[in-house]
């Protein structure tokens, strides 16, 4: 018998023959069939059931949800895009991914090392606009990342500003979502 790669495999479960190719490691045995040499592998040596708490196969059941109608999910993405587009942060994110998708849709560099560093600085220069713009709307002073005295705490919390814009939104559409459900909440005490 054969496994699929060619392999000739022992009748037992437990052991595998693999083509020798000098394998250091002290559960493999040399083992020879005619002119080939072959090294005899435990497989239950190998891999999460070789492990002392291994689980067991099992199969994980469908999650059972109700789908949210298609209405619905569009009333979402229309109130969420028009607060996209009002907000600053997504507008230095999609900078952000403006210039990313011109880095990728770029085929021709030029050889000059020059004209690449003046193209890679311009890059930086409207990244470092567009967050600097967001920063003052938060009510933020910008930290330039590059000085050599950076008050950290300062570009902690800039750093924080940015990372949170995506979660915020995320928490805006739960909102509407829990607003727009037509069952409302009742109360759990009644007199």
């Amino acid at each position: 018998m054969r496994t699929p790669s060619g392999v000739p495999y022992i009748s037992s479960t437990s052991a595998l023959l693999i083509p020798w190719a000098g394998f250091p490691d002290a559960k493999v045995r040399p083992a020879a069939f005619g002119a080939f040499h072959y090294v005899v592998v435990d497989i239950d040596d190998h891999g999460e059931r070789s492990l002392e708490n291994a689980l067991p196969w099992g199969r994980i059941e469908p999650a059972e949800y109700d789908r949210a109608s298609l209405r619905r999910v569009d009333s979402l993405r229309a109130r969420s895009l028009e607060r996209v587009r009002r907000d600053q942060g997504f507008d230095m994110l999609s900078a952000r991914g403006r210039v990313l998708k011109e880095l990728d849709d770029q085929t021709v560099v030029s050889l000059r090392e020059r004209d690449r560093r003046a193209e890679s600085d311009r890059r930086e220069q409207v990244l470092k606009e567009q967050r600097n713009r967001y920063l003052r709307a938060k009510g933020l002073d910008p930290v330039d990342e590059d000085d050599e005295d950076v008050d950290e705490e300062a570009l902690e919390k800039q750093q924080e500003a940015i990372a949170r814009i995506q979660a915020v939104e995320a928490a805006q559409i739960l909102a509407d979502a829990v607003r727009d459900t037509s069952v409302r909440p009742r109360a759990a005490m009644r007199e």
